[in-house]
C-alpha cells in the first residue's frame, strides 16, 4: 500500500495518532469501565429521561464506546506491527471508529443539558429506526425461525419508536454525524496544539472522513477517483492525518463520556475538559 509515508511530516502524524490511541484513547476506556452506572450521572439522566424500551440510552452509547476501542485497537496494532494487511481493512475499521466517537460526542459533548437530550434522543431514534427494521424484516422468517421475534417484544419496539419520534421523520446517520462535525470541529478549535485548522477545515474534514470512508467501507468505486496522498488509487486522502483526525475525535469522545457518567453530573452545565495533551 503507498499512504505516501516517505513524507517525514506523514509519519509524524501516524505516530502522533497511534501514540493518542494507546495512550490517552485506551486509558480513558480503562476508567470509564471502572465506573458504576448510578442515576445521578448525566448518562443515568438522559436514560430516564427518554421513552422506555428495548433501546436504552446507556447501552447505545457503551456499544458506540466499544466500537471506537475495538476497532482502533486494531488499527494500531496493524499500523504498529506492520501487519500486512488492504486499505479496506483500515478505512472499515477506521470508519467504525469515527462513527462511535461522533455518536458518542454529538449526545454527550455539549455543555448545554437540553442539548443533550435533543441529541440523545436523535441519537436514539436512529437506533429505533433501525432497530423496528431489522425486527419488521425478522418477523417474517420462516426458515431461520430462532431469529424471529416475539410479537409482543417487537409490538414493545415500535411502540417506543413512536414515543421517541413524536411524529417526527426518523433521522439517518447524516443527522448524526454532521451534527457532530460541529461540535468536534469547534472542541478541537479550542485544543492548543491538538488540531491544525480553522473551525470550518476541520468540520469539513470531519464530514469529508465521513462520507469518503464510508463510500470505501460500502465497497464503492467512487472513492478511489479521489485525490490521495499517495500512488495507491484504493486510499484516498491522507490517511495518517485522517487517522490523527479520528484518534483526537475518540480522545475527545473517552474524555465526554467519562465526564457525563460520573457520579453527580446529570443536568450540570461543566464543560468538557479539553486542554489535556492527547497521548
Amino acid at each position: 500500500m503507498d499512504m505516501g509515508l516517505e513524507n517525514p511530516a506523514a509519519l509524524e502524524a501516524l505516530a502522533r495518532a497511534v501514540s493518542i490511541i494507546d495512550g490517552s484513547v485506551e486509558r480513558l476506556c480503562d476508567e470509564i469501565s471502572e465506573l458504576p452506572f448510578v442515576e445521578d450521572s448525566e448518562v443515568g439522566r438522559l436514560a430516564r429521561a427518554l421513552p422506555p424500551g428495548p433501546i436504552s440510552f446507556d447501552r447505545t452509547i457503551i456499544s458506540a464506546a466499544d466500537a471506537v476501542r475495538g476497532t482502533l485497537d486494531q488499527v494500531s496494532h496493524i499500523v504498529r506491527t506492520n501487519t500486512p494487511t488492504s486499505p479496506i481493512v483500515l478505512y472499515a475499521l477506521s470508519r467504525a471508529a469515527l462513527v462511535g466517537a461522533g455518536r458518542v460526542v454529538f449526545a454527550l459533548l455539549p455543555a448545554d443539558p437540553a442539548t443533550r437530550l435533543r441529541n440523545a434522543r436523535v441519537l436514539l431514534a436512529q437506533e429505533a429506526k433501525g432497530f423496528t427494521q431489522a425486527l419488521d424484516c425478522y418477523a417474517g422468517f420462516e426458515q431461520f425461525s430462532r431469529m424471529k421475534p416475539e410479537a409482543q417484544y417487537l409490538a414493545a419496539a415500535q411502540r417506543q419508536k413512536a414515543a421517541i419520534q413524536e411524529g417526527n421523520q426518523p433521522p439517518g446517520d447524516g443527522k448524526v454525524m454532521y451534527g457532530a462535525a460541529e461540535v468536534v470541529a469547534a472542541a478541537l478549535e479550542a485544543m492548543p496544539g491538538d488540531a491544525d485548522g480553522s473551525r470550518k477545515a476541520l468540520k469539513e474534514h470531519f464530514i469529508w472522513l465521513w462520507n469518503t470512508y464510508s463510500g470505501v467501507a460500502h465497497a464503492h468505486a467512487w472513492p478511489r477517483l479521489l485525490p490521495g496522498s499517495g500512488q495507491d488509487r484504493r486510499i484516498p486522502g491522507d490517511f495518517p492525518s485522517d487517522l490523527h483526525m479520528i484518534a483526537t475525535t475518540a480522545h475527545v469522545a473517552m474524555l465526554s463520556f467519562k465526564l457525563r457518567h460520573q457520579p453527580g453530573s446529570a443536568n450540570t452545565t461543566k464543560t468538557v475538559p479539553l486542554t489535556s495533551e492527547p497521548g
